[in-house]
């Protein structure tokens, strides 16, 4: 058996050994299934005990699946015996139940697990003042440490730190506002992570040109997707990536009667369960297809059929040709003169375009008429596409193919993103979740606002850095590119600064394992000049493995609740969670750590002035629901006894600290939050029984969303926000800051960029397509048998879903490879090995490594042992330094060693101090 890396070794038998000892020890604390859980009584059925009167209690969901989907613990003499969804009323189309998936049912042996984290722990041979060997980051043995000591030596870090090196040098991984971002912005700021990891080259080049980059934007609602005939589904899996309703929904557009059509490398499970027409399309190639079919569209126009809607074009867009330019821009330099092959004498015909995709002329052709003018049809994207390299044009694209059959802003029809939180139903939220930490005094308080209350930098100021420059040249070299910000088009030019990055804090975000090429970001954390490492944790995660102080945490089950700080379950649905259980072993909440911190660092202990119990009151109180003619109104019943319940104190206190601040003469300053009755829609007892609220939909019920309809109907009056208040084919501003990252140049319009391990890298030599010595392009899905790295560990998870990697069946049989085969997988940067799965369901060419496997590298073999994808991704970057998960070149074949057992049998990396 393979060692894993810096943990003991847990086999299958041990796992179920150690799980049973744990959970039996657990229950003498009143927080887990304790001996004999699963027993019934002689009288009594396995459907009664189910369904018997113990309580069941709201419990959170926090996977970033995009569902965070309602599930009910059934709580039986303090101890959490079975969990369900939600079953709060009868199912319908109209009123649908919010169903969660196998992730979130199979959350109890997430936090029930043995290899929950227990104590603080430090590295042996680390060292504080920088005096420990980092060269055993990822080898060295553990000790366990007092919560005390821990607390104590990041304090005395910190503190010297920031003295010496100042606050840049302290780095905090997360990319959204977090718990140590709040108490380092209290100390003066630190710098902190960029990354595009989930919407690729969405995140920064939707809003310049006129869209956006989220469901709740640019996607039609549920119930106005049955009205289109047809719906492109382009790289879309809410099966796998959207756990809950989704899929539900599209099967209803399906029975409506909705002609699906799926562009894909891989024949997923979403379009399997619609019935979907497969057009398996190269990864990477996006591009070349939709100009292969624009090109099919300006054809048949010059040849004077009516197929494209130019009244519409040169209404709401710039750039798509030289009638329609932006003032001052070339009117040579146009999107339909470059298709055409003007510029570059090279006709983006639908033979070039096969040459590269790898769909068929005639097929693009066909798939072309399915966007006639005549119909209703919602062209419907997700995010896989934008995550591979040189893509910056792919969203201006996709607008631009939708935008010249007109089908953007009316009934039926749409042209946007369509998964991830509130897949498939997009719009304004009927219900909202209400407020949440830190800053009770503004109306847009929530987790991303930055800078936290009370920090004195500003957020321009601060030093942001991207997990690419981190591993191979901020650690290294000690040189940053600084984007100024780079999130969501926040950006700036670039700026080279001097970097020394001395303490590294990651509280969330699973930097080593996460992130492209982890094997560079080991051998910068133990070359470099990193003094600390801090990482909070559930589990043994490969980036508590390299850390030097790792700090167990508890999990949403075992602290006060409210809502999930991202709820993307729905429009028309809210979902609240309270404490299921008291927390595990030694592990503390989040906020009870920095206050820790903050304390033996003398800033007071106001970092968190609001506790989580006034939090879980806060958001009951805040939560509102919107008529159909927008009014807004509080969703929830506070009654005096309801606020005596609550121990409030605190909140109290801090209420009236930001009153006396505030000025009613001020037109935009925000009232205060009160503490008061209301009336609501739902009472708290009911909340706390059913963890949900959900409205009723019907057609014509006031709550449809057309995105761009407003636009549509009025563009004088409801311009877009870009710099001519049109859709822009043409988009200067997306050009100026793409181009001034300084990694590519491209264009303000779109055009064909050959992609950096894409299709065409695949060959030595292109003309002659000789291949090369990686003749295979990897794509990375997301998974139903874990969410990115989360519950890769969880043995129902792992039994119910293999780890494989997915090759065709063609491509197998020349490779000599059968199903359930070991085979290693080869790329630049590292190598790594799964079990294949042989279909039929992949372009041929392709490979599919669902994301997130841990990392389990064999040093000695220098072969990661996990399946890890990361290991094979590229470190490069291009454009807009997108994490480019669907374009990494690799070859394979049968692996000659040890072969790998099922993934359920595979270890598991376990805390080394028990």
């Amino acid at each position: 058996m393979a060692e894993i890396s810096n943990g003991r070794e847990l086999t299958r038998r041990d796992f179920m050994i150690a799980t049973a000892a744990a959970t039996a020890a657990l229950g003498l604390a009143g927080c887990s299934q304790g001996e004999g859980e699963n027993e019934l009584s002689e009288t009594q059925g396995p459907e009664e005990a189910y369904y018997s009167e113990e309580e069941w209690i709201p419990a959170a969901c926090w996977i970033d699946c995009g569902g965070r989907c309602p599930l009910r613990a059934q709580v039986k003499d303090g101890t959490i015996v079975r969990v369900k969804g939600d079953d709060t009323h009868e199912d319908s189309e109209a009123y649908p139940q919010q169903r969660c998936c196998a992730r979130g049912r199979s959350q109890r042996h997430h936090i029930l697990a043995a290899d929950r984290l227990k104590y603080p722990m430090r590295r042996k041979h680390w060292l504080p003042d920088g005096a420990g060997d980092n060269t055993l980051r990822g080898r060295d043995e553990w000790e366990r440490i007092s919560w005390d000591e821990a607390t104590e030596l990041i304090a005395h870090e910190i503190d010297r730190v920031l003295r010496d090196y100042g606050n840049d040098s302290v780095l905090v991984t997360d990319s959204l506002q977090t718990e140590p971002h709040v108490l380092m912005n209290k100390l003066g700021g630190c710098a902190t992570m960029y990354m595009v990891a989930s919407y690729g080259s969405w995140q920064n080049g939707a809003l310049p040109i006129g869209t956006g980059y989220a469901t709740t934007t640019t996607c039609l609602d549920r119930l106005e997707l049955k009205k289109a005939d047809t719906v492109i589904l382009w790289g879309v899996n809410p099966a796998w990536s959207s756990g809950g309703n989704p899929s539900w929904y599209l099967r209803h557009i399906k029975e409506a009667g909705t002609e699906i059509v799926a562009i894909d490398p891989f024949f997923n499970d979403s379009y399997a369960m619609a019935g979907a027409e497969w057009v398996p399309v190269r990864p990477g190639t996006d591009i070349a297809l939709m100009m292969g079919m624009l090109h099919h569209l300006l054809e048949r126009d010059t040849a004077g059929e009516s197929v494209i809607d130019w009244d519409f074009v040169h209404t709401y867009t710039v750039g798509f040709d030289a009638e329609c330019m932006p003032e001052g821009a070339d009117p040579d330099e146009n999107l339909k003169d470059y298709v055409l092959g003007r510029y570059d004498n090279v006709p983006k015909t639908p033979e070039w375009a096969s040459e590269i995709c790898g769909v068929e002329p005639d097929r693009i052709r066909a798939l072309t008429e399915k966007l006639a003018l005549d119909k209703n049809v919602a062209l419907l994207t997700g995010y896989a596409p934008a995550r591979t390299f040189n893509t910056d044009h792919w969203p201006q694209m996709f607008l631009a193919l939708g935008a010249a059959m007109g089908h953007i802003g009316k009934s039926g029809n749409m042209t946007g993103i369509g998964n991830f939180q509130y897949a498939l139903n997009g719009g304004p939220l009927i219900v909202d979740n209400g407020m949440a930490y830190p800053d009770l005094y503004s109306s847009h308080s929530s987790i991303f606002n930055w800078p936290a209350a009370g920090s004195p930098q500003a957020m321009e100021d601060q030093i942001v850095v991207d997990s690419k420059e981190l591993w191979r040249n901020a650690i290294p070299n000690k040189k940053l590119n600084d984007y100024g910000n780079l999130l969501f088009n926040m950006v700036s030019p670039v700026v080279e600064r001097d970097v020394d990055f001395r303490i590294i804090w990651s509280a969330y975000c699973n930097i080593v394992n996460c992130n492209p090429d982890p094997l560079q970001a080991i051998k910068s954390l133990r070359e470099g000049d990193v003094d600390l490492i801090i990482r909070q944790d559930i589990n043994f995660t490969p980036t508590a493995q390299y850390a030097d102080i790792v700090l167990p945490v508890i999990t949403p089950w075992e602290r006060p609740g409210g809502m999930p700080e991202f709820a993307y379950h729905g429009r028309e649905a809210v979902i609240y969670y309270f404490q299921v259980m008291e927390p595990l072993y030694e592990a503390k909440d989040d906020q009870w750590i920095i206050k820790q911190v903050a304390e033996k660092l003398g800033v007071g202990d106001d970092v968190f002035p609001v506790g989580r119990e006034a939090q879980e009151f806060v958001h009951l109180c805040t939560s509102t629901i919107a008529a159909p003619d927008g009014t807004v109104s509080p969703l929830v019943t506070i009654t005096q006894e309801d606020i005596d319940s609550y121990d409030l104190s605190d909140l109290e206190a801090y209420v009236a600290k930001v009153g006396e601040a505030y000025d009613a003469s001020d037109p935009d300053a925000v009232p205060p939050f009160e503490i008061k009755t209301q009336e609501g829609q739902i009472s708290v007892a009911e909340l706390k029984k059913s963890g949900v609220f959900s409205v009723k939909r019907e057609e014509g019920d006031g709550y449809a969303f057309i995105p761009m309809k407003d636009f549509v109907d009025d563009p004088e009056g409801h311009p877009l926000d870009t710099a001519t208040g049109k859709i822009e084919i043409y988009s200067q501003a997306l050009a100026d800051m793409i181009n001034g990252m300084g990694y590519s140049t491209i264009k303000p319009y779109p055009t064909y960029e050959v992609p950096l391990q894409g299709y065409e890298a695949t060959f030595a030599d292109w003309k002659s397509k000789t291949k090369g010595e990686f003749p295979y392009q990897v794509i990375n899905p997301h998974y139903m048998g874990r969410q990115h790295s989360t519950m890769n560990n969880v043995d129902w998870l792992r039994e119910a879903f293999d780890n494989p990697v997915y090759i065709n069946i063609d491509d197998a049989a020349a490779e000599g490879i059968q199903d359930g085969d070991t085979v290693l997988l080869t790329a630049k940067s590292g190598r790594s090995i799964r079990r294949a799965c042989v279909t039929r369901r992949l372009i041929p060419g392709t490979l599919a490594m669902p994301h997130g496997a841990w990392l389990a590298y064999d040093e000695e073999a220098a072969v990661d042992r996990g399946g890890h994808d990361n290991v094979l991704a590229p470190i490069e970057s291009t454009s807009q330094s997108v994490d480019a998960y669907n374009s990494t070149l690799v070859n394979i074949r049968v692996y000659d060693g040890e072969p790998l057992p099922s993934h359920v049998e595979e270890p598991v990396a376990m805390a080394p101090v028990e």
